[in-house]
């Protein structure tokens, strides 16, 4: 859902409207008392009966609805990103010289929903940021006929990055979703432009390159994921700690008994765990298991501190779909979940592009080195 105001048509509620938005489940009432607090009011309540008039009776500021409609943000709106590398015929080939034009993609012929549950704003194409980077942005609108006013027509944005440097015989293309819609317009779109390149000679049939499940064994991916709990080389961040993990054991390998793993393996078919420090578990401590376990999901929480403000966020480690099938061909994707910050004045979801950007250039470094044979111990 966009929440900035500035572009996102939702108007200022009050009265009914607005204590219909306060007393979504979502908001609880030490969120609501911040913003009081920030208003200079201190209240020592935390009943949202009693928190709630305060702000009936008075209008929000754009940054305070702002704010309340990113607290009730659901995880579908979460802002994701796949990476897609293909390897292009001529390396000397600059990127201005193969965009393909609005005329080209049809994007919104292409993409839009036969059935109108929802409608692509304007007539997106790609533009450009500079000579490696062009990038297509685009919005829809869902139509949710039984929802309230809130979540009745929730905006979800998508974006398409291509990126090549000249003289590299690679072609990067990233894609940034939300919804399961702009999901799916992605990967449609991805498809229109792998047929487009390759009709024009651009790249080589059959070079398409996605991270996958599959391509690490139980250790090396582990290994991966762990490397994030480490120093790395990215001003301004900290690793805090690792929150959650999905995983199973094994079912075609047998841990020796002496491992602590051993027992799950004819009692546990898919597990996960949630803590405050599980980079301390015996399962991310001792390395001898990491042979044994098939881990899917991992999530972190890293701490963020700049000149104009500080917070926290989490990090979503993941290969998508993977609990469902067991698939090997599971794609990888990482995604940014709430972000709490103080001071901080700008876009979130621009904040949440910053971020995955510079964390996902660092994954491929990690993925690369790992499947090159980098096997250095991670520790947390």
């Amino acid at each position: 859902m966009n929440t900035n105001l500035n572009d996102s048509g939702i108007f200022t509620p009050c009265g009914d409207e607005l204590a219909l938005l306060l007393n979504q489940p979502e908001i609880s009432g030490a969120f609501i008392r911040n913003i009081l607090k920030e208003r200079g009011m201190l209240v020592s309540s935390l009943d949202k009966a009693i928190l709630n008039e305060h702000l009936i009776l008075s209008f929000l500021s754009p940054s305070e609805l702002d704010a309340l409609l990113n607290e009730i943000k659901s995880k579908e709106e979460t802002l994701k990103l796949r990476t897609t590398i293909h390897e292009v015929t001529t390396a000397d080939v600059s990127l201005s010289a193969i965009v393909p034009r609005q005329s080209d993609i049809k994007f919104n012929e292409s993409c839009k929903d036969p059935h109108g549950n929802y409608i692509i704003e304007g007539n997106p194409s790609f533009k450009k940021i500079n000579d490696e980077t062009y990038l297509l942005d685009y919005s829809l609108i869902r139509n949710h006929i039984t929802a309230n006013w809130i979540k009745s027509h929730p905006k979800f944005t998508g974006r398409i990055e291509l990126k090549k440097k000249l003289g590299s015989n690679k072609l990067v293309i990233e894609g940034y979703h939300s919804s399961q819609e702009t999901k799916d317009i992605n990967s449609i779109f991805k498809t229109l432009l792998k047929r487009h390149f390759t009709n024009q000679n651009v790249i080589k049939e059959d070079s398409e390159r996605s991270l996958t499940f599959g391509d690490f064994t139980n250790a090396e991916r582990l290994s991966f994921f762990m490397k994030f709990t480490k120093s790395f080389p990215l001003e301004n961040f900290s690793f805090s700690k690792v929150t959650d993990l999905d995983f199973k054991v094994d079912d075609k390998l047998v841990p020796s008994e002496e491992l602590r793993i051993a027992w799950m393996k004819d009692q546990i078919s898919k597990s996960k765990i949630s803590g405050k420090s599980l980079q301390e578990s015996f399962l991310l401590k001792e390395r001898d298991c990491w042979n044994y376990i098939k881990v899917w999901k991992f999530e972190m929480k890293f701490d963020i501190s700049t000149l104009d403000f500080n917070g926290d966020f989490n990090l979503i480690l993941e290969f998508d779909g993977y609990a469902r099938q067991f698939a090997n061909s599971a794609k990888f994707q990482m995604s940014i979940d709430k972000i709490n910050t103080r001071r901080f004045k700008g876009s979130t979801q621009k904040l949440q592009r910053t971020l995955l950007e510079k964390l996902n250039s660092l994954a491929t470094t990690f993925a690369e080195n790992i499947l090159n044979g980098d096997h250095t111990p991670a520790k947390a």
